[in-house]
């Protein structure tokens, strides 16, 4: 093959790649800043441009097929593979029902999506950045407009919300109408006042735009929408729900697995460990069933070294086990990402519709985030504080996307490539590390660690029914309730948002399950040879790529291993 040959056709590859990612950004600016993308700084999300990014998605796919991959090395052949799946995923997102007709829940879209964005990510170090997000602040408006009229095709077309989201929506918007723009969550004022501008510069924006667009989306949500909730709490029963599920399992899963057989891996999953939660509440001597013992650990009076009582003490108490896991990680991990951890609070206007504990990802100026939920995580027991911040911190979602967006690539459009299957599953594997970092040598905290990952396995068989099997939020909540420690608002939020987000709930277990079958099959092929170190390396060598790929990858190192 000719050097020729080769350059051109990775120029026209790389070409095709530039053009796509401008695109992706294009669509959705608000992800500009985890890239540092140079344009669309003063853009938000705008629906009428969505049709002009998957034609270009589709023009990339079509070309990427005519390239003679003959004349490209194997790394470009593999970038390829995952541009296009890439392309896949974002195409049935698009024709999912939840894009133009669902366009926000209470846990995705405008109202939360687009604040957590806007305030983590944008860059604020110059007049010029403030005044961008000003003007990002002003198209908050015209956006609303858009998801109304979302909304209202969705009740012509019987795609609607169920009842419970539709209400954490109006409280929603309650935190973002205040009186005085000076209180309101976007007034950035410390970023505003730090590049010397006057502390109400963004106050016109808020008053005229974030506000009323606000209000409007609450009396619109109170008085027509909310009439026409949908009659089940997940989408099953909608029109063309059976297809629709099934994109959204392809999506977060990267297979073509049915929800049946998910269904039952769930059921399987959750006798599994049960088995193994009796046993260790067993060895505490522990006398009942497995409600029995959580109601226990519910009770200050049994185990009140369990609580902490001060909400003020939460965050400390995290930064302190995390300080321990980051002391024993270099014994498992060889790559580091430059930034720490940061462990914050959930803001206290996005608390109601907010999970436990949840990762946002860091930008080149800003650490990731592990925020925590006060509201849900005060007086509950802590049993469970140490297999959370692995999963969510390190080595699970922080050491992971932190290392991805920082990684060096043969394109910047390797860092979009997210799988929600490899990430989840990586975080519930990590949750499974605790027992070689020895993080769970209480018997209780290991039981918190089982306790988490029964949730996982049950997340398997209330998506499904939730979402194949016409099951309520009530029913998810029944059948959650004997197996975790969760407070009853905890529970409620959980199966609201498994009910509002179909399939995301899967790709924990399912890609654990994967992840650790990844493990075994290469510690069993290289017995001694197996080093837990540089498998784990290789893993975080690959940023948050599919599963597929990742089986593909791991299996040519160990191919490599046994060669030498």
């Amino acid at each position: 093959m000719s050097t020729t040959a080769l350059s051109a056709t990775s120029a026209k590859l790389n070409g095709l790649l530039d053009t796509l990612l401008d695109a992706f950004f294009k669509n959705s600016p608000e992800a500009g800043a985890f890239l540092d993308w140079p344009r669309y700084r003063d853009e938000i999300f705008d629906l009428t441009k969505q049709d002009e990014y998957l034609a270009t998605c589709a023009h990339t796919a079509a070309e990427l097929d005519l390239l003679d991959k003959s004349t490209l090395t194997e790394d470009e052949q593999n970038l390829i593979i995952m541009v296009k799946s890439f392309i896949k995923k974002e195409t049935l997102e698009a024709r999912t029902i939840s894009r133009k007709d669902m366009p926000a829940t209470h846990m995705q879209g405008t109202i939360v999506g687009s604040w957590m964005q806007l305030v983590h990510a944008s860059a604020v170090k110059t007049v010029k950045d403030i005044e961008n997000f000003r003007s990002r602040l002003e198209k908050i408006a015209p956006r609303m407009d858009q998801v109304i009229d979302g909304f209202r095709k969705g009740i012509e077309s019987k795609y609607t919300l169920p009842i419970r989201s539709i209400d954490l929506l109006i409280k929603g918007c309650d935190g973002y109408i205040t009186e005085d723009p000076a209180t309101n969550p976007w007034n950035i004022v410390k970023d505003v006042t730090a590049v010397g501008l006057p502390e109400d510069f963004l106050h016109d924006a808020i008053r005229t735009s974030v506000v009323p667009a606000h209000k409007k989306l609450k009396t619109f949500l109170q008085d027509e929408y909310r009439q026409h909730a949908r009659k089940y709490d997940g989408i099953y029963g909608m029109p063309g729900s059976e297809e629709a599920y099934q994109d959204f399992i392809r999506i977060h899963t990267d297979s073509d697995v049915t929800a049946d057989e998910l269904h039952q891996l769930g059921l399987k999953e959750v006798a599994r460990i049960a088995t193994e939660m009796e046993a260790t509440i067993a060895k505490l001597g522990f006398q009942g069933s497995i409600k029995d013992f959580i109601n226990a650990l519910n009770d200050k009076t049994q185990y009140p070294h369990l609580y902490i009582d001060n909400v003020d003490d939460i965050i400390p108490a995290y930064e302190s086990l995390l300080k321990i896991i980051d002391a024993k990680m270099p014994a498992f991990f060889g790559k580091f990402p430059k930034d720490k951890c940061a462990i914050v609070a959930v803001p206290a206007h996005s608390e109601a519709g907010a999970p436990e504990a949840m990762y946002f990802p860091g930008t080149k100026e800003k650490p990731g985030k592990f925020l925590v939920n006060l509201s849900l995580a005060k007086g509950v027991p802590t049993h469970g504080m140490r297999a959370l911040l692995l999963h969510e911190a390190n080595p699970g979602h922080h050491h992971q996307m932190s290392l991805a967006l920082e990684r060096d690539t043969d394109h910047d459009i390797r860092k979009l490539i997210f799988s929600t299957a490899q990430v989840e599953g990586w975080g519930l594997y990590s949750e499974s590390l605790g027992v070689e970092l020895g993080m769970y040598e209480d018997p209780l905290d290991w039981f918190g660690r089982l306790e988490l990952e029964m949730h996982r396995a049950l997340r398997l068989v209330v998506d499904t029914g939730l979402h194949h099997l016409g099951w309520s939020v009530d029913k998810v909540k029944d059948s959650m309730r004997p197996y975790v420690s969760l407070s009853e608002s905890t529970l409620e939020n959980e199966a609201i948002r498994y009910a509002c987000m179909p399939g995301q709930a899967l790709a924990y277990k399912y890609g654990e399950i994967k992840i650790q079958a990844m493990r075994a099959t290469a510690a069993k092929r290289l017995g001694d040879k197996f080093d837990l170190r540089a498998f784990h390396d290789v893993l975080m060598g690959l940023g948050t790529a599919p599963l597929d790929y990742f089986e593909t990858v791991v299996g040519k190192w160990v191919d490599a291993q046994l060669s030498e």
